[in-house]
């Protein structure tokens, strides 16, 4: 029988507490089953289903955690999904061209709305009793009848890329603008710290606000009333910050060519977290629970870790 010397021992006793540790802070990336070389723009974690929504291929659904993904587009005309939300009772899908289909059996069928089925739909958001749906060329609109019929509340831009709701406050961004209402959408001003920015997306905690912009995030502690800039350190000179989500005090963010980012100081300071990851052009970002991370890329499908 063979013994290492002791030294040897401690030193590969060493060396595997080390690789443990490693991956323990580092984890890694791992594709998904499906579906594959789709394009993902949004993801939504809904009462333990994961919801993800494709450029060209509908809707995606799992139920065990994202390791299996199922098509879900019974109804829907439109196949670029841009945004899933809910509110009790129901599923909205925001669609490129087709405006928003609202389901009520948890994504096995879909409604058409019966006006504006022609909104190309970037992005929603849930204001109590109402939907915001940002859109291009037709501006912010809004709904009071669970999707049903839908009613421009802000217009005169080319197109709304972000909604975000915190508070009492709802924000919606256009190009180099973005604007807030306190009224449901009957009155909106306009942000005067993201004057200029361009904002991609939101992410919302309490009266935290984070703003996804180019090369940078813009972050409120204030409910909005005033932003900081926080530089992101790329590799290329233009990324853009398409999705923002948590996990206990990690913040992540999706973003173009980069892959995802991680901040563990509330987003003051902010590191690569790309290991295992293929391609970094991440369009989409969402937890799923207490640890796991789902992303979703841009022609190469969903990652997990």
């Amino acid at each position: 029988m063979f013994f290492l010397p002791a030294f040897k021992r401690s030193a590969c006793f060493f060396l595997l507490w080390l690789l443990i540790a490693s991956a323990s802070v580092f984890p890694q990336w791992a594709r998904t089953k499906g579906p594959e070389g789709v394009a993902v723009s949004s993801l939504a974690t809904i009462d333990g289903t994961i919801y993800a929504g494709t450029e060209v291929n509908g809707v995606y659904v799992s139920t065990d955690d994202g390791l299996t993904w199922t098509a879900r587009n019974a109804g829907i005309e439109t196949l670029e999904v841009t945004a899933i939300v809910s509110t009790p009772g129901y599923l909205f899908a925001g669609t490129f061209g087709g405006g928003v289909f609202r389901s009520t059996d948890g994504g096995q069928s879909w409604i058409a709305p019966s006006n504006g089925s022609n909104f190309a739909v970037t992005s929603l958001v849930i204001d109590g009793s109402y939907i915001f749906a940002g859109t291009i060329g037709d501006g912010v609109q809004r709904s009071a009848d669970n999707g049903a019929t839908w009613t421009a509340k802000l217009t005169g831009f080319l197109g709304f890329d972000a909604i975000c709701k915190s508070g009492d406050k709802v924000f919606a961004s256009a190009s180099n603008y973005t604007y807030v209402t306190t009224d449901h959408g009957e009155n909106w001003s306009n942000v005067q710290p993201l004057e200029g920015a361009s904002i991609f997306s939101y992410y919302c905690q309490g009266s935290t606000i984070f703003a996804g912009g180019r090369n940078k995030i813009y972050r409120s502690t204030d409910n909005g009333n005033s932003f900081t800039p926080i530089d992101l350190n790329f590799d290329f000179s233009i990324v853009n910050i398409y999705s923002m989500t948590s996990i206990g005090s990690s913040l992540f963010a999706a973003t173009s060519y980069d892959g995802v980012y991680q901040s563990t100081d509330n987003g003051t300071t902010w590191f690569s977290a790309n290991t295992g990851m293929g391609p970094k052009d991440v369009r989409a970002i969402t937890a799923t629970g207490a640890s796991t991370l789902i992303a979703g890329s841009h022609y190469v499908g969903i990652y997990r870790r």
